[in-house]
């Protein structure tokens, strides 16, 4: 019993991997790195060092696109269940810019900038043993510390999700995002399956990237 303890416990105190495993090619475009911050812990970002957050007048949230490298990991789901997490970043990240008041367009327009996001991989959630070890009391108190400090719960899998910030009228590169994202371990419904994990993964995805550009307007005022 005491091994099994340990075991357990060795289990839920694991530091949890927050970092993408893959930069969907974003690596290559341009000169990311975690900064303090920006998003979330262990999101790699990109700013360009002359953006003015002033200078536009709504944001156009492109279609999702699916990452085909060879680094991908897709947790065992089929192409149908990728498309619906994709489409679902595209609309979450929609609603939470609206809901902050930002002026979320149907089309990009010259006073706009443009964000392009990548679905770049999903991993797996173990949905009976989670739930195995959310009801026992060290298992629910484990969760309970990893929600107050934003950390997913055990066996619950993730996204990883880029972003490219552009101007929509000339192209030009104004940041970009690389994270991985899972629900908080609280959050009872982490106990369904894969896709309901990375549907609720893209949700706070979107989230965390609306509070992130408050931040970065608050900065510039």
């Amino acid at each position: 019993m005491r091994q099994l303890l340990a075991i357990v416990l060795l289990v839920l105190l694991a530091a949890c991997e927050t970092k993408p495993q893959t930069t969907a090619g974003f690596g290559q475009e341009m000169p990311l790195q975690p900064k303090q911050g920006d998003l979330t812990e262990g999101t790699l970002v990109y700013r360009s060092p002359n953006i003015d957050p002033h200078k536009y007048r709504g944001i156009y949230i492109a279609p999702t696109v699916i990452y085909d490298g060879a680094d991908a990991e897709w947790g065992g789901t089929d192409a149908d269940t990728r498309q619906r997490v994709a489409a679902r970043l595209t609309s979450d990240f929609q609603n939470a810019l609206r809901a902050r008041g930002r002026s979320v367009l149907a089309t990009p327009a010259d006073t706009s900038v443009t964000l392009q996001l990548t679905l770049a991989s999903i991993t797996s959630t173990y949905g009976v043993v989670a739930t195995a070890v959310k009801l026992t009391p060290i298992g629910f108190g484990i969760s309970v510390l990893k929600s107050a400090a934003g950390l997913p719960a055990s066996f619950t899998g993730s996204i990883t999700v880029g972003g490219k910030l552009t101007e929509s009228r000339t192209g030009a590169l104004l940041g970009g995002f690389v994270g991985r994202r899972s629900p908080l371990a609280l959050d009872p419904r982490t106990l369904g399956g894969t896709e309901d994990t990375a549907l609720l993964a893209a949700s706070r995805a979107a989230d965390d990237f609306a509070a992130a550009m408050d931040r970065v307007q608050r900065e510039g005022n």
